[in-house]
């Protein structure tokens, strides 16, 4: 129950604008950016709920991957320096998410967690490319990547204490990943 009120409390505090535009340098800035952006805190938790089936070292290996791959999304776009438009590929990404948990059977374990590792790239990559320096993305990046493990993990702890035993949770999921990518296309 305490899982679920941290992840309900984190929601209610989350807004899409708080987490875009704080770029600054610091190890905090980018630690508050996933806890505070509703579409990187949505990302991660349903990453976490998506793979909560695997076994033990399936888990440990997907977050593994996921969190390098969203480092190297931040280190590719500091280094070609290529601007996205962020809230599109924000809520591409969020309604992917959606039809994999729509779509658990139609998608095998290694296809979904390459998606994951997809999606994770393209965050980092849209993020980093609003990055001022590279200075920023040292201390910017360790933030990010340490509190997106945290969501992640926090995604698998609710997979696996309450999505696994309601299979409809896991749809329900999928469906309101959908709606918030429509939102945020719509922002």
């Amino acid at each position: 129950m305490l899982k679920i009120s941290v992840m309900l409390f984190a929601l209610l505090g989350s807004s899409v604008a708080s987490a875009h535009g704080l770029h600054d340098v610091s190890f905090m800035d980018g630690f508050k950016h996933p806890l505070l952006g509703l579409d990187h805190l949505l990302a991660m938790l349903a990453m976490g709920v998506s793979v909560a089936a695997f076994r033990t070292k399936g888990r440990w290996f997907a977050a593994g991957l996921m969190a390098l791959s969203l480092l190297e999304g931040l280190v590719s776009a500091r280094a070609m320096q290529i601007p996205l438009p962020i809230d599109p590929l924000l809520a591409a990404t969020l309604l992917s998410l959606g039809l994999v948990l729509l779509r658990t059977h139609g998608f095998s374990a290694p296809l979904r967690v390459s998606l994951m590792a997809l999606f994770t790239y393209l965050h980092g990559f849209a993020h980093g490319s609003e990055l001022p320096s590279l200075d920023a993305l040292v201390s910017f990046s360790g933030g990010v990547v340490s509190a997106s493990l945290l969501l992640f993990t926090l995604g698998i702890a609710l997979g696996r204490q309450f999505v696994l035993r309601h299979p409809c949770a896991q749809k329900s999921l999928g469906g309101v990943l959908g709606i918030a990518g429509l939102v945020f296309f719509g922002a």
